[in-house]
């Protein structure tokens, strides 16, 4: 008979059994509330600041130097390079921050280009369409010479090349890039973190109308509505886009193709 003893099997160790994940609560409408006026009190911050960084540049820095005539021709390119300045201080510090991702780096694809085009063209049509019958509703027949005159003159006597290249620079490539990553970036994606698409386009789109409101009295309330309305309706259509693709590029050059649009029929109206 076998007296050999019978292997023994190794302790088991003393482990609880996995619980499954706790499930996230819900937010209240309060957390929401909360973390909307901060998103939107530190973008209307950062609005202030570059607002702020063109009366330093043109106050205290050209004022005392350069003529008026001049100043004027050189206020857009002085903006877009306060604007640039405030999207770095956003880039390096405010983003990070809030743990928003830029996402720049992201590669565009033939998915991304077809958004583009067609949020580009048909949304252009779109918002021309909404200007033509807002006009009509509000019979605006408001005579704009008075706004443009000024300009010719100062292209006339300072030099148009000059003046359309800075312009051309400013408001096709500067102004675009800054303004997505002011409020495509930080606004949309900060408020999109805790609220719904709908919430969060909304809310940022109706912001981003109201920060092109000529707030100098050189328009009229009717023209100022025909602006900010057409204006909330592009910003809904890059919202959509943004939630589509996750990609900030898109916006940019959506944005980028509806001022490159306006430029030229600006230059076409002046001359």
């Amino acid at each position: 008979m076998n007296n050999q003893p019978l292997p023994t099997m190794p302790p088991i160790p003393n482990q609880s059994p996995k619980l499954p994940p706790k499930p996230k609560s819900p937010l209240s409408i309060s957390d929401k509330f909360i973390h909307s006026l901060k998103i939107i009190g530190i973008s209307l911050g950062l609005l202030l600041i570059g607002l702020g960084g063109v009366v330093v540049l043109i106050g205290l820095v050209l004022t005392p130097f350069v003529d008026e005539e001049l100043l004027e021709l050189l206020l857009v390119p002085i903006t877009a390079a306060a604007w640039a300045i405030l999207i770095y201080i956003t880039y390096k510090f405010v983003m990070p921050a809030l743990k928003i991702p830029l996402n720049l780096s992201k590669p565009l694809k033939a998915r991304d280009w077809a958004y583009v085009a067609i949020a580009s063209i048909p949304g252009k049509i779109i918002t021309g369409i909404i200007i033509l019958v807002l006009t009509f509703l509000l019979r605006y027949n408001e005579d704009y010479t008075q706004f443009v005159e000024p300009n010719y003159e100062i292209l006339t006597e300072s030099g148009q090349t000059l003046f359309m290249l800075l312009s051309f620079f400013a408001v096709v490539i500067v102004i675009p890039i800054t303004e997505e990553i002011m409020f495509r970036g930080v606004l949309y994606r900060g408020l999109r973190q805790k609220l719904s698409f709908y919430s969060t386009a909304i809310i940022s789109s109706i912001i981003f109308a109201l920060a092109h409101y000529d707030y100098t009295g050189r328009l009229d309330w009717q023209a100022n509505l025909i602006i900010v309305f057409a204006i909330l309706c592009l910003s809904l259509i890059i919202s959509y886009v943004l939630e589509k693709t996750n990609n900030l590029w898109n916006c940019i050059l959506i944005h980028s193709f509806n001022n490159l649009i306006a430029f030229f029929a600006t230059i076409l109206f002046i001359y």
